[in-house]
């Protein structure tokens, strides 16, 4: 004997419709989300207004990823590493106050050293020392340097301080001469799919202390973190979010490194490099543009616009945002970093091979 199919009557068949109406409903707004997400983070929606008040000058034919400005002599130290790694990277040295001599490559780097990030730390007795971050298959590394100033500048290596932590290490911040802050993050691609992508998977950004002897994770989950900078007095810790387009900001805590968030602040770009200023606000360099830098990685012909900011604070916290240089890219295309070097503006580009060398008109 058959047995009959259940219908449903037409008071469920209402319930049904009514249910998946809602579902796909709520499946079209995450979708629409998502999209205007991800067109957001890729500059979709801004509009760049070019200009500097001043002049600028190609300085150098060099993939500068990250520049450290040393106060004391004004010298300007270039982590440089092409896109495709080559026998130029290295660490340079460069005089802003004569950018008409060439930058000198230093001696002592080891081999198969490709830098993507630097830091600077005067000790009490002026003794110099850069850290240096490479990344790298499986374990990168952040090396410590003595440096050597003078006739015959040079490099010597102190400390290398490999660890699969750094695998994708990204930028570094000195505490002081044993200890420093890293960013870790795998590279996230600046097309439309690769941005839709990586909102689709957990986020993997993390912040790395090291403490003289081991490092620790004291920051997880952050998406697409890029710069780091720690304020004047070492209370707090700044780190860019380029695809949030936003600077995060944390409180330090001085004996163990632990770090706790005090809030994020949003920026016109999406941030590369950071650098602190005078003490009193920050240079962001970046990208308004995020299609347009996967576009010029791919076509060199098709520049991608650059910009950098001036955060500037009250106490520690963000407290507004000025354009000081932008560009649609014919100047300087996908600008990695910007430091000030006294009245100087230094601009590196690691995908347009350029150091740009900025200088403010009189009476600014």
């Amino acid at each position: 004997m058959a047995i009959p199919r259940p219908q449903l009557g037409g008071h469920s068949r209402r319930h049904l419709r009514r249910a998946l109406s809602i579902v796909g409903a709520a499946l079209m707004v995450g979708i629409v989300t998502l999209v205007f997400r991800t067109l957001s983070a890729g500059g979709s929606f801004v509009t760049v207004n070019p200009g500097y008040s001043g002049r600028c000058a190609l300085t150098a034919r060099l993939a500068v990823r990250d520049i450290a400005i040393d106060a004391r002599s004004g010298l300007a130290f270039l982590a440089v590493a092409a896109v495709r790694a080559n026998a130029a990277d290295g660490i340079y040295l460069a005089d802003p106050a004569h950018p008409e001599r060439p930058p000198l490559r230093l001696p002592g780097v080891p081999p198969g050293f490709h830098p993507d990030a630097l830091s600077l730390w005067r000790d009490q007795a002026g003794g110099l020392v850069l850290f240096a971050a490479s990344p790298g298959p499986g374990s990168g590394s952040v090396d410590a340097f003595s440096v050597q100033l003078g006739a015959h500048p040079a490099l010597t290596e102190t400390a290398d301080i490999g660890s699969s932590l750094f695998a994708h290490v990204r930028a570094v911040a000195a505490v002081d001469a044993n200890r420093f802050y890293a960013i870790d993050a795998p590279p996230v691609g600046d097309d439309f799919f690769s941005l839709l992508l990586s909102y689709l998977t957990p986020a993997h950004g993390r912040i790395i202390f090291y403490d003289g002897e081991i490092p620790h994770i004291v920051a997880k989950g952050l998406r697409a973190p890029r710069g780091l900078a720690l304020s004047a007095d070492g209370s707090r810790l700044y780190v860019g979010l380029s695809l949030s387009r936003t600077l995060a900001s944390y409180s330090v805590e001085p004996f163990l490194g632990h770090l706790t968030a005090a809030g994020t602040y949003p920026l016109p770009l999406a941030p590369a490099h950071l650098s602190r200023a005078g003490g009193t606000s920050l240079l962001v360099a970046g990208d308004p543009k995020l299609f347009a830098r996967a576009t010029f990685a791919k076509d060199p012909s098709q520049p991608s616009p650059s910009a950098v900011v001036r955060v500037h604070f009250e106490g520690d916290a963000p407290h507004g945002v000025t354009q000081i240089y932008a560009d649609m890219g014919h100047g300087i295309a996908a600008a990695d970093v910007a430091v000030e070097a006294g009245r100087r503006l230094l601009i590196g580009s690691a995908l347009d091979d350029r150091l740009l060398s900025c200088t403010p008109a009189e009476g600014r």
